[in-house]
Order: structure tokens, then C-alpha cells, then sequence
């Protein structure tokens, strides 16, 4: 003779068996970040002269633009992909998507010689004027 607990204590295993293999065939998720379009960041280089400084941008490529008298010049930035980032049971990040706004370098330089070196991740923090260009303060 079978007793009530027996059918309760099925479900119960039933249920905790379906909740492990869950949780187990759950694992690893990866996700591919969107292409983020090419831009431009207007920068504006504040000093006495600033006619004697360039700016250099290190990105996939790397390009000089030389500094006019007003100080503002304007940088290309590519498109780009971040790599994939990976994260367990789909919610939890646990490594991958590496940043290359924070690697790609934006140098300013007067004579060859390096004055100020900032990531297009710090550029991008820096603050803007009305005409929206971030300000580079330098001083000769």
C-alpha cells in the first residue's frame, strides 16, 4: 500500500531534477555588440598658440591633423565592432567586449615632443563649448 507522501515526493524530485538540469544546460551566452558608426569629435585646443600644436589619432589607423590658429579641429573616428561579451546564464557578465574607444589613443604634440595623451574614451568626457567642441587646455 502506497502512501500520500509517495506522489508528493515524486513531484518534489521531479521538480528539483528539472530545476538542475536547467540551470546546468543554461551556461555561457555570448553577444555581439552592434557596429557603431563612423563619427567625428570637434576638439579644440586652448593655448596661447595653438598654430604649433597637432593633434594625432591613433585609432585602426593612424592619422595628424594639424591645429589651425582658432584651435579647433575636427577627428574621424571609424566604425567599429566591440568583441563579444560573455556572460553566464545570459544576465551575469563575465568577460570579453573590449573597448576600443578606451585603447585608441588621441596625442597632443608641439615639436615632437608629447604634451598630452588621452584614450577617445577620456576625450569623450572631457567638457564642451556652445559650438560643441571639447576643450583641450594647454598651456605654452
Amino acid at each position: 500500500m502506497k502512501s500520500a507522501a509517495t506522489p508528493r515526493l515524486q513531484i518534489l524530485f521531479v521538480s528539483v531534477v528539472g530545476w538542475a538540469l536547467t540551470l546546468a544546460l543554461e551556461g555561457c551566452t555570448y553577444r555581439l555588440p552592434v557596429i557603431s558608426a563612423p563619427s567625428q569629435e570637434r576638439v579644440r585646443v586652448i593655448a596661447k598658440s595653438p598654430d604649433l600644436y597637432v593633434v594625432h589619432v591613433d585609432v585602426d589607423h593612424v592619422t595628424d591633423y594639424p591645429v589651425p590658429v582658432d584651435g579647433r579641429v575636427i577627428v574621424g573616428i571609424p566604425a567599429y565592432r566591440p568583441s563579444c561579451g560573455v556572460y553566464l546564464f545570459n544576465s551575469m557578465k563575465v568577460g570579453g567586449a573590449d573597448d576600443p574607444l578606451g585603447t585608441w589613443a588621441i596625442t597632443v604634440t608641439s615639436g615632437g615632443r608629447t604634451l598630452r595623451k588621452l584614450s577617445v574614451r577620456q576625450m569623450k568626457k572631457l567638457t564642451t563649448d556652445l559650438d560643441g567642441y571639447r576643450l583641450l587646455k594647454r598651456s605654452d
